[in-house]
């Protein structure tokens, strides 16, 4: 078993996803990933195209979101080491799978912030993760997801990543 390459995995966000909102947000997702693993020193490549990877069964899964990343680890399974595939299969609730594994919360991280950005738009979720009071910043604007801050703040605060750090990541990447 190897890991994709990153090619790959853009090919396979093409034909699983084509070039929507869905397949922007896995390639935001993937570039986060890349960032987030720079800053834990683990390994980019992996990090990057597990998050590329993390929603290939969106369209798939969409009468079923308790199957939303099972599908994926199926489909990927001789392609990815276990790690990155047990990230892919608890980075939503509802599947009931549960990783705590630096991966995986670094992928639960980097989707959170990227439907926060789609919420909120990039510009105020930037500026919110670098507000002196992240937490008050993102409530108001995240109101219609209000699991997110939590997520978000407990996260980076449990590996010690810093907000303003992220914040700057988001505007570097590429938009959803």
């Amino acid at each position: 078993m190897g890991t994709i390459t990153r090619e790959r995995a853009t090919a396979l966000v093409d034909e699983h996803l084509g070039d929507g909102l869905r397949a922007r947000h896995s390639l935001f997702v993937g570039y986060l990933m890349k960032r987030l693993a720079g800053m834990l020193e683990e390994d980019a490549g992996l990090w990057e195209i597990t998050g590329i990877c993390h929603d290939l069964d969106f369209d798939a899964t969409r009468s079923d979101r308790s199957r939303h990343g099972l599908v994926a680890a199926e489909w990927l399974k001789d392609d990815l080491p276990p790690v990155a595939l047990l990230a892919i299969r608890s980075h939503d609730h509802r599947t009931g799978v549960v990783s705590k594994s630096r991966l995986a919360d670094a992928l639960k991280l980097a989707d959170a912030i990227a439907v926060g950005e789609i919420t909120a738009g990039r510009a105020a979720m930037a500026a919110a993760l670098a507000a002196p009071d992240p937490d008050a910043a993102m409530r108001p604007i995240l109101a219609q997801r209000p699991y997110l801050p939590d997520m978000i703040l407990e996260l980076a605060q449990k590996h010690a990543i810093s907000l303003a750090t992220l914040a700057e990541a988001c505007g570097d990447a590429p938009p959803q």
